[in-house]
């Protein structure tokens, strides 16, 4: 039960990173999109 407990702390550790990363991403390409779509509306 601790060593499942270990695991799930450090995949926890390990996901909050990759999260907020993939988190930046998405809003990088939204804002990509979007000015992509402004710029050929205009």
């Amino acid at each position: 039960m601790r060593t499942f407990l270990v695991l799930a702390a450090l995949g926890w550790i390990v996901s909050l990173p990759l999260a907020t990363l993939f988190g930046y991403l998405v809003l990088i390409v939204i804002a990509i999109v979007v000015m992509w779509a402004l710029s050929v509306r205009s």
